[in-house]
């Protein structure tokens, strides 16, 4: 998606100056950019952090962790607290997100920068909240971040897909929030079990481009369909409020949920790591002897320390986290693997072979989908059998408000119905959710957003 969109949209959240005009009730104004050293940064070099090597465990286990959840409230407590101008509070830790999601020559989002620049904002936010967890005393040197395990049991993994419940309490609490979950949100299966490594199916996605760029498998799927999921949206037409917070890339790091969202996001990679030891976008394609993405390991980002330092840090020292970064995550389960089964696209219309669905359900892989307005939210696929309409399967976009159609590739989880139809071939309408529908999607007829499903492929996961 090329990024003028986005650029617009928060020209009007973020001031002529730079100030984040959404900020949290109580916020004071901005006075210094959190992404940009005003002296010279100090250079990250690995094996600088000395640190003992700790482990980022689940939420629903640290939840009777007192002694652990105390230290997590405390430190949130103590950066929403301090001088809203101190790039390491509340206000800016948010605002970091909102900066580095406006557009060229920054944007993370959509390009190989996606899963390396996130993992250093987690790194240096934890070490923030692991300082403020002491009052501002000191650095704790085993404070790890949670992560909120939202994939379920599909993986063998011990969780299940809910809100996890150490967030609604105390200076853990957001208020723009309205947690709603469907079977398949969190499914990283296919991010898991790809081979690829740049590309829409592959799990970095495309080198950064200022005219265009592409997002990876895991950031299209399981990434923006937690973030809408979580964050509250109106699909509405004004004069109803737009997204806040996690559901709007704008405002989504001003919920602490954020950083635990992204925690498991980190984790998906290491998993995918573990399996693929080695390969970055700075791998060799063998196809071109060449770098996937040349520019990648000098990309350079700046973030401020726990004591206020400001520091410069590389993709090419993210890759090695437990080295570097001094965490580890749960052990991975065993690799994943999907069938994949090529759809015949004829318009809106989808065709598939008859096939057997594993149970864990199945999603379907739509190349340069059509989005109707609002480009942002919940969607559902809608096919129209005997004259009646029925939602067959859904996913979600996650980005900025847009008052005209744009082209994504996204994977969409698919019900039991929704693949015995595609056996048949089905023609599909993209419904945008609203609130005012008597069913999670307007299948009425009555949206004058639904649109006919056009994409240029289409593939089942299996």
């Amino acid at each position: 998606m090329a990024s003028f969109d986005r650029r617009t949209f928060v020209a009007g959240v973020l001031g002529a100056s730079g100030v984040l005009a959404l900020q949290p009730p109580g916020a004071a104004l901005a006075a210094t950019d959190p992404t940009k050293c005003t002296t010279r940064p100090k250079v990250f070099k690995p094996g600088q952090d000395t640190r003992p090597v700790a482990p980022r465990r689940n939420v629903g286990v640290l939840l009777t962790d007192h002694a652990w959840m105390t230290k997590f409230q405390k430190g949130y407590a103590h950066i929403r607290a301090m001088n809203q101008n101190d790039p390491r509070s509340w206000t800016q830790q948010g605002r970091i997100h909102a900066i580095m999601c406006s557009g060229q020559p920054f944007e993370v989002h959509e390009s190989t920068r996606f899963l390396a620049w996130h993992r250093c904002y987690l790194y240096f936010h934890e070490r923030i909240i692991a300082w403020a967890s002491t009052g501002g005393q000191s650095l704790d040197p085993t404070f790890r971040l949670a992560l909120w395990n939202w994939e379920g049991n599909d993986l063998g993994v011990n969780s299940t897909p809910s809100f996890p419940a150490a967030f609604t309490q105390g200076s853990l609490k957001d208020q723009y929030r309205q947690p709603t979950y469907s079977p398949g949100d969190g499914n990283i299966k296919a991010a898991l079990a790809t081979p690829l490594i740049t590309g829409t199916q592959g799990i970095y996605g495309q080198p950064y481009s200022p005219s265009s760029s592409g997002s990876a498998l895991l950031e299209n799927a399981s990434h923006g369909q937690i973030h809408v999921d979580t964050g509250y949206q109106n699909n509405n037409p004004p004069p109803n409020p737009p997204g806040r917070d996690m559901g709007v890339l704008a405002t989504a790091g001003y919920d602490p949920v954020f950083f635990a969202h992204h925690g498991n996001i980190d984790k998906v990679w290491a998993w995918w790591q573990s399996y693929n030891p080695g390969k970055t976008p700075a791998s060799i394609d063998p196809n071109t002897h060449q770098p996937y993405d040349p520019a990648w390991a000098a990309t350079t980002w700046q973030f401020y320390d726990y004591d206020g330092s400001c520091w410069s840090i590389t993709a090419a020292d993210t890759p090695n986290y437990t080295r570097n970064l001094r965490y580890t995550v749960p052990a991975p389960p065993p690799k994943p693997t999907t069938r994949r089964v090529a759809l015949g696209v004829a318009g809106p219309t989808l065709t598939a072979q008859s096939v057997s669905v594993p149970s864990t359900g199945a999603s379907v892989l739509l190349e340069d989908l059509t989005i109707p307005p609002p480009g942002r939210g919940s969607f559902g696929l809608v096919a129209t059998v005997d004259g009646k309409p029925h939602v067959v399967g859904h996913f979600a976009v996650f980005g900025m408000e847009m008052n005209e159609p744009r082209t994504l590739s996204v994977q969409a989880q698919l019900d039991p119905q929704g693949v015995q139809l595609l056996s048949k071939g089905v023609k599909l309408q993209v419904v945008p959710e609203t609130k005012k529908a008597l069913s999670p999607f307007a299948v009425t007829g009555a949206n004058p957003k639904a649109a006919e499903l056009h994409a240029s492929s289409a593939a089942l996961l299996l």
